[in-house]
């Protein structure tokens, strides 16, 4: 054990003293808090005149909201959103607004959408449940799926609690975009674990000596995941933190229906949040181990880089349509996708044992089986490695 931490010390030395890991550390963290932060650039225009700066009509967002806390969102609340719409506008809450708006639209009702959209006939949750069913229909969704997400919407506490938590919406919705600094953290630094003996030649040392093999091999799969892991800890702090100061990061309680009133899971907001960060750090492990078996396969920090900063870019450009079952669930648990709450947490059900489980249900256990046996591949092809003399 003793050589195992004096081996990773060796490796996390080599790794933390280019420059080029700290350049890139600094740029990426930098461009977390931007998308927080950049939220807040610029003035809000009417009609050609600025009338505020985005940070007050943040804080006037939060004062609008602050009246409705903790009350249910029922025939009660919209008849007040009602009146406001026609008095004040403004002192709607912006989450209110969407969260309305997300269910007429849904449900095909654009004609509320154009008048006062807090009017309607029919009770808002026999509207969303309508929209559930088309939802799912567009989804191309099996009988017994369509099954387990009704059953799974009767058990929701109805009607939902409405609090203010921007803050975990924001965090949220930003885990797509850390799923991304995630992927040029790795493709750029974890490679070199094992690329710098073969590009400095002393490969064929390194493996005669006593502890060449599987001790540095341990320490090397070590140095490469906790790099991962700590670095996009490192990168959600970036996004977390500015997120809770312009925000706040109240209603850690709030179903996440008020925010994505489409999802038919169980769950609060701060559950959601943790559950991402739980997918992000298991993709940082996967991700690792793949860069690294791409970094000894080829003998090249740089080949291994240009195949996941280019996979990176295509996914981002390719959405699978739901007709293709298989190939639509294995697309969602890439892990660009796997860290997009609509994605890991959507209508798509994944059958497991007789019964169906939701892609941030399956998906870690699919992660974890996967990142073990590419360990083994890896080690096989270190292990095996011999030198050829050209």
């Amino acid at each position: 054990m003793k050589n195992f931490w004096a081996l990773t010390g060796v490796e996390y030395k080599k790794l933390l003293k280019r420059k080029t890991i700290w350049v890139t550390l600094a740029v990426l963290t930098a461009f977390a808090v931007f998308s927080v932060c950049g939220s807040l650039l610029g003035n809000v225009y009417v009609e050609g005149e600025a009338v505020s700066t985005h940070f007050e009509m943040i804080q006037q967002d939060r004062r609008a909201a602050a009246k409705f806390e903790g009350e249910k969102i029922d025939a009660g609340m919209l008849d007040r959103l009602a009146n406001l719409e026609q008095k004040d506008s403004d002192s709607i809450p912006t989450d209110l607004f969407v969260y309305v708006g997300t269910i007429l639209k849904n449900a095909g009702m654009t004609e509320e959408l154009e008048g006062n959209m807090y009017r309607f006939d029919e009770d808002l949750y026999q509207i969303r449940a309508k929209a559930l069913e088309e939802y799912w229909k567009s989804d191309v969704l099996a009988t017994g799926e369509k099954a387990r997400l009704r059953e799974m919407n009767q058990k929701l506490e109805i009607p939902f609690t409405y609090h203010y938590t921007k803050g975990y919406e924001k965090v949220i919705r930003l885990e797509y975009a850390l799923a991304v600094l995630q992927g040029l953290l790795i493709a750029i630094c974890i490679p070199l674990i094992f690329a710098e003996e073969h590009q400095r030649k002393t490969a064929q040392v390194i493996m005669c000596s006593r502890l060449g093999r599987s001790s540095l091999f341990r320490a090397k799969i070590f140095t490469g995941i906790t790099f991962s892991v700590l670095g996009t800890l490192l990168l959600f702090a970036a996004i977390l933190i500015p997120a809770a100061l312009i925000y706040g990061m109240g209603g850690f309680q709030t179903p996440i229906q008020v925010y994505f009133p489409m999802l038919p899971w169980n769950l609060n907001m701060g559950q959601m949040m943790l559950i991402l960060l739980g997918i992000g750090l298991l993709s940082a492990i996967l991700r690792s181990v793949i860069a690294m078996l791409l970094a000894e396969k080829f003998r090249s920090s740089t080949v291994p880089m240009a195949i996941l900063v280019g996979f990176l870019i295509l996914s981002s450009f390719i959405e699978i349509p739901g007709q293709f079952r298989v190939l639509s669930r294995v697309w969602a648990c890439i892990p660009g996708n796997f860290m997009n709450a609509v994605d890991a947490f959507g209508n798509k059900l994944i059958s497991m044992f007789g019964n169906y489980a939701g892609i941030w249900q399956a998906g870690p256990i699919f992660y974890l089986i996967l990142s073990l046996v590419l360990i083994g591949i890896l080690f096989s092809i270190y292990s095996t490695y011999q030198v050829k003399e050209k």
